[in-house]
């Protein structure tokens, strides 16, 4: 059964399970166990599964585990902020992107990526994957948008609105995951038509550290490990 599934993955995380028994909905038990685990692949972020909401705290914690490969060249990390993104020796460097406050988002839009001045710009018709579950509208980011580009696959994403900014700090709540189709220069098929709606997003400032906000309640969320037995 689906709700069981939060209570599966934690015994099978080696962690204790009565906690997460004794709490409520789905929902509940899912956050517990994403605070419980504290480190995670980020890939989930670009998974198409259902979650709790839509920019929001905890909008991006899953309801359910969609078939999927964790690379695990980058991973989130809890900590006292919220959920850093962090880079595992070797892995590829992430690419953050902002776009404008104004920006208004439509299910497909006309995306255009642009990094340094000297970079290629790309076109892509971006598509917003939201589960008829999720709650909440994307109309509406009055700090602006970030968006996570998957330098893996070259055709996901994860848009994300931006809470608040704090020196360097960039604290986002997490929108929806993006499908990507690159726009060819000359591509003129029929299928490939042109969305009326068009953004822009500039590669973010190398010196920014993007967080994903976490609970104000978290402390009541996070569970401790139990030793193994010998």
């Amino acid at each position: 059964m689906t709700q069981d599934l939060p209570l599966i993955l934690i015994n099978m995380s080696g962690m204790n399970g009565n906690l997460v028994a004794q709490s409520g909905g789905s929902g509940d038990k899912m956050k517990l166990l994403i605070y419980g685990l504290g480190t995670i692949p980020i890939e989930l972020l670009f998974s198409d599964c259902a979650r709790l909401g839509r920019c929001g705290t905890d909008s991006w914690i899953p309801l359910e585990v969609a078939p999927e490969t964790f690379l695990g060249n980058h991973v989130l990390r809890l900590g006292a902020a919220g959920f850093t993104f962090h880079q595992e020796k070797g892995g590829e460097n992430l690419n953050f992107y902002s776009v404008s406050r104004s920006a208004v988002w439509r299910d497909e839009v006309l995306l255009y990526m642009c990094g340094r001045p000297e970079d290629e710009e790309r076109r892509y018709i971006a598509k917003a994957v939201v589960s008829q579950t999720a709650q909440g509208s994307s109309s509406a980011g009055k700090n602006g948008w970030c968006i996570l580009f998957d330098t893996w696959t070259d055709r996901r994403a994860a848009r994300f609105m931006i809470s608040r900014r704090s020196g360097n700090k960039v604290f986002l709540h997490f929108d929806c995951p993006l499908r990507l189709t690159e726009v060819l220069e000359g591509d003129s098929e029929p299928a490939k038509q042109l969305p009326d709606h068009m953004c822009i997003a500039r590669r973010a400032d190398s010196s920014d550290v993007f967080i994903i906000e976490r609970s104000p309640t978290s402390e009541f969320l996070s569970m401790a490990r139990p030793q193994n037995p010998s």
